[in-house]
């Protein structure tokens, strides 16, 4: 009995271990990103050569390349309910569709929700923004569901990194800018609140996210 609870301790605490390695992995993948995104936007020849024309693109760039991205001062990982707790996405019910657009439209959510977040005020933003999100994929077998990550600087604009599982083993990450004040960086209730309202509103969808803040 006692070898059986030793056994299960360090099976608990070895899962417990994966679980931070994984945030802690996705948070510096995710963090090299968004530095990357700031780079790109502070690159004149880029920013003409890619944006120009699109109406008050210099003015976002401008502005998110004058933020300061070395460390964030509040980061959140949102998770999604499981697709079995969900019953319809945009009025469509999932058990009426097959197995591979159900969970299609279910790993949408999270670039749905940036891109709601983005469209709120100025379309302008989401379009320009888009052009200096940055991606990566990598492996990691303990992500089982689409995770947000959500950076808040004190200085320059939040930032989301998405993450969708797929197969084997493999994660596919996607680092976007968010305007400012669209959302709130103040603690888990308000950025829950925020989003859940969001998705309702925009998605016509009632979600019960898992929020966590991580610094």
């Amino acid at each position: 009995m006692k070898k059986f609870i030793a056994a299960l301790s360090a099976a608990l605490l070895l899962a417990a271990l994966a679980g931070c390695s994984s945030d802690e992995d996705a948070i510096e993948r995710g963090e090299e990103l968004i530095r990357q995104m700031a780079e790109l936007a502070g690159d004149r020849d880029y920013v003409e050569y890619a944006v120009s024309g699109i109406f008050n693109s210099s003015e976002v760039l401008e502005k998110i390349a004058e933020g300061d991205y070395d460390e964030a001062r509040h980061i959140y990982r949102v998770t999604l309910p499981d697709m079995d707790d969900i019953d319809e996405i945009s009025g469509a019910r999932l058990d009426d569709l097959t197995d591979t657009v159900a969970n299609k439209l279910y790993r949408s959510i999270p670039t749905l929700v940036e891109r709601s977040i983005s469209m709120r005020t100025d379309s302008s933003f989401y379009v320009t923004a888009s052009y200096i999100s940055r991606g990566t994929t990598y492996v990691d077998r303990s992500l089982k569901e689409p995770v947000m990550y959500f950076y808040f600087y004190r200085d320059g604009n939040p930032a989301v990194v998405n993450l969708s599982p797929g197969r084997d083993g493999a994660v596919s990450m996607a680092a976007y800018f968010l305007p400012e004040g669209e959302i709130s960086g103040s603690g888990e209730d308000s950025l829950r609140d925020d989003l859940e309202e969001l998705i309702y509103d925009n998605l016509d969808l009632e979600l019960d996210l898992e929020v966590k803040e991580l610094k």
